[in-house]
């Protein structure tokens, strides 16, 4: 029987010396979808570059792979164990590059590093040297995991799978899953509803991600990195919302929704300020905007009143579908 369910496209990054664990990785994530699809609402769709890309030229090798499928990925599980890879032109590797995008785009990214033994004349030690100290960056800037046989692999990619998708979810998929929607899905005010209820779900989980970057120093300099990428993480976040929230007010056509179509446009006033009070300072000196960006002076007070104004219009919302169509 036909049925509605979200699908994340899962991007398999890694050098070539772990062909084992890319076919592992397959069926770990074949095992997930034949045990939790139907149960949760969600397919993962693995994506590899031997199945999934094809001949093209006219740009770098890797800058071809994005486009055809690191881009549109939503999850990226890599391995590594004794090698980086192959330079692109831009990283020291294709895997390196995938997972820096992945990175900067803010996208889920799981990092597996096998400590299982291997014959030490098999070992290039350029590369090996080059893997330690980007092992070393990630922990530097997240969680990673290391595996000492396949089996202990297995059994942690299975849970970490399982962990990824329920935060997506929180993020994204709750369409599938509220089962009111299915019964009134021809109704302009449930539509509403329910694209403004992912819409605020994903801005707090993107806001919540975005304020976790800590200062790497109590320098409050430009030269703090750290505090570069906490900046652009809410920048982005408020470009996105600012235009995500513009195309709802758009559909709010209908006479019975008026009334919360002036509360989003309210919403949308607060975004503004608060997209002014990040970029809008000191733009004739971009080179030290970062150094004045304030996120408790500049932009916290219009992204609360935003929150309150959008959260009152789901509630309101939320009443007059119970009211109007009852169960």
């Amino acid at each position: 029987m036909p049925r509605l369910s979200t699908v994340y496209d899962v991007l398999i990054a890694s050098p070539s010396d772990v062909g084992t664990e890319r076919q592992e990785a397959l069926k770990v994530i074949a095992k997930w979808n034949a045990v939790y699809s139907q149960k949760e609402g969600v397919i993962l769709n693995p994506i590899l570059w031997e199945t999934h890309s094809w001949p093209k030229f006219g740009d770098r090798p890797q800058a071809i792979l994005n486009e055809q499928m690191v881009n549109g990925c939503d999850i990226l599980i890599g391995f590594f164990w004794t090698r980086i890879g192959t330079p692109t032109g831009l990283e020291e590797s294709g895997t390196v590059e995938e997972i820096k995008k992945f990175s900067k785009a803010k996208k889920q990214i799981s990092l597996y590093f096998s400590m299982c033994p291997i014959n030490p004349d098999s070992i290039n030690n350029e590369q090996y040297e080059k893997l330690k100290k980007f092992k070393q960056e990630c922990k530097e800037l997240g969680l990673v995991a290391e595996y000492d046989s396949i089996e202990d692999l297995k059994d942690k990619l299975s849970n970490g799978i399982t962990r990824i998708v329920d935060d997506l979810q929180k993020r994204f998929g709750f369409i599938p899953r509220i089962g009111m929607f299915e019964k009134f899905e021809g109704s302009d005010i449930q539509k509403i509803y329910k694209r403004l209820y992912v819409f605020s779900n994903r801005f707090d989980m993107e806001l919540e991600r975005a304020l976790l970057v800590k200062p790497t120093t109590t320098d409050d300099s430009f030269g703090n990195i750290s505090r570069i990428y906490k900046y652009e993480g809410i920048c982005g976040l408020l470009d996105w919302a600012y235009k995500d929230l513009w195309e709802i007010y758009g559909e709010m056509n209908d006479p019975e929704i008026q009334d919360h179509a002036k509360k989003v446009k309210c919403a949308i006033r607060c975004i503004t300020f608060a997209k002014d009070g990040a970029k809008g300072k000191d733009q004739l000196f971009t080179g030290f905007q970062y150094m004045y960006f304030n996120y408790e002076r500049d932009v916290k007070q219009h992204i609360e009143k935003f929150i309150t104004t959008l959260n009152e219009c789901l509630t309101s919302l939320n009443k007059q579908i119970k009211e109007n169509y009852p169960e």
